[in-house]
């Protein structure tokens, strides 16, 4: 290849991934796309947690991490110009254990955590 076509090409691909970065950290329905990725991951990491999969550190710390996630990516959008009405879903994937104590424990770690910024895929944070 020429160098010119090389140059083309190589400017070309930045040009590609800086759109697409941009898109992933600032469009509106990428980002909603996103927060729709973390609420589907949050189910199984509450289930494997009631089934014994996964011990109560690990597991309040992977809620953390997808609550801080979710919730930068929250601050990205722009607001909402009507408050609309939410339906609640239910209590999904979790059905009956719903009530079950170790939830409200897993569910309390996993705030503490994310209250105290212990989150191992933190995000930096203003000092003010």
């Amino acid at each position: 290849m020429r160098k010119r076509s090389i140059v083309a090409l190589g400017s070309t691909a930045v040009i590609v991934l800086a759109i697409a970065w941009l898109a992933w950290t600032w469009w509106p329905p990428v980002l909603r796309f996103r927060l729709r990725q973390i609420n589907t991951h949050t189910d199984p990491v509450m289930l494997d947690y009631l089934d014994g999969k996964r011990d109560l550190g690990s597991a309040a710390r992977a809620l953390a991490d997808l609550w801080e996630t979710g919730a930068t990516i929250g601050r990205r959008l722009p607001p909402v110009g009507q408050t609309a009405r939410i339906e609640d879903p239910g209590p999904g994937a979790l059905g009956e254990r719903v009530g079950d104590p170790r939830l409200m424990h897993l569910l309390d770690s996993a705030a503490t955590l994310r209250g105290l910024g212990w989150t191992e895929n933190r995000v930096e944070r203003d000092s003010t």
